[in-house]
């Protein structure tokens, strides 16, 4: 039982946050594709099939973020002769990868046995939870105050697209971060432990082959199936935390193709209620000094009008209830250093 259900008189959170790779890779987690990638390759082939696999890996540009890798399986499934190929092609590949992941979960686990190290990692946790909204201008921040403030007893909801369990751990551990009770966070596509689910968003994405995909090949690389069969009530109870929340938060989330329905589920939020806001963390390199607001309130226009055209969004109010911090971050545990927003220190940022 989590520690909502223990509090039966808590007042539902507004707020959620959606927490991608960028989480992990704050944690300095070796997580992206491309270090899976580079001992994957290397390892003996169980076949001829997964031979020509590994050999049509790209090897000097490996894709970018897991759904690119995801949308790109879903490409090489169409030079495969069969749905058992391709099955055996995610299932060995999943191996590999679930075995990485679990090797760098163990890595900061072990060290968050440090209490110097945990209390760092609990005050970045909590500095986050509080201040993710206090880097934009005070008009914006007065907005998103009134929201905060309808609970008495703030506590932000956690939707995870992670396998590692870090995030679970250090929350259980710290217990309680100042007056904000946490639940447990809800893994969307499981854990390392279990119900590892990797693959595509929908059947049509996995179009143009000469063989036909049955239930096998989807519960294999289709997600959005997968779920639907295994547990259709964390889809349920996904849902509902999205559409109950007033402020989504995501942080190291791509909104790829492959987590289109998620996407969709996003964009369908922020259109039902003009008093729905999106903050959306983005990988960023620059410098910005806050003395020159104007020129983040700029870098920010810019990042809004990327971010519209990729999600196909045309309604021009909606530019009002998305916010893309710029030259700020959260969850910056590689670090370790104070990012207040009223004394912010000019540098890199990186999330992704």
């Amino acid at each position: 039982m989590n520690q909502h259900e223990n509090n039966t008189n808590l007042v539902e959170s507004p707020i959620l946050f959606i927490i991608g790779n960028g989480f992990d890779l704050g944690l300095n987690m070796k997580t992206r594709y491309e270090n899976v990638y580079e001992t994957y390759v290397t390892t003996p082939s169980k076949s001829d099939t997964i031979t020509a696999f590994k050999n049509a890996l790209p090897k000097e540009a490996p894709y970018e973020k897991w759904s690119d890798f995801e949308m790109g399986m879903a490409e090489y499934s169409k030079t495969l002769s069969s749905e058992a190929e391709l099955i055996e092609c995610v299932r060995d590949f999943k191996s590999h990868m679930v075995k990485h992941l679990q090797n760098e979960n163990e890595k900061v686990l072990s060290m968050v046995c440090n209490s110097d190290y945990f209390n760092g990692l609990v005050k970045e946790l909590n500095r986050s939870f509080g201040e993710f909204y206090k880097c934009f201008s005070s008009n914006i921040i007065r907005q998103l105050d009134l929201i905060v403030d309808t609970s008495s007893l703030f506590y932000p909801r956690i939707i995870t697209f992670n396998y590692t369990t870090v995030l679970d751990v250090l929350l259980h551990m710290g217990s309680q971060f100042g007056n904000r009770i946490v639940e447990e966070p809800l893994h969307i596509h499981g854990t390392l432990n279990r119900d590892v689910v990797l693959g595509v968003d929908n059947i049509e994405q996995l179009q143009g082959k000469n063989y036909s995909i049955s239930h096998k090949g989807s519960r294999a690389y289709i997600k959005t199936f997968f779920n639907q069969a295994y547990d259709i009530n964390r889809v349920t109870q996904a849902r509902k935390m999205i559409s109950d929340s007033r402020i989504i938060c995501t942080y190291g989330f791509s909104m790829g193709e492959s987590d289109k329905t998620w996407v969709s589920s996003l964009v369908d939020w922020i259109k039902e209620n003009p008093d729905h806001h999106l903050i959306v963390y983005q990988y960023e390199e620059t410098e910005y000094h806050r003395y020159n607001f104007d020129e983040i309130m700029d870098a920010e226009e810019q990042k809004k009008e990327a971010l519209f055209r990729k999600l196909n969004l045309t309604d021009r109010k909606l530019m009002d209830q998305i916010h893309i911090p710029v030259g700020y971050d959260i969850f910056n545990f590689t670090f370790q250093k104070t990012t207040s927003p009223s004394n912010i220190t000019p540098g890199l940022y990186f999330l992704t």
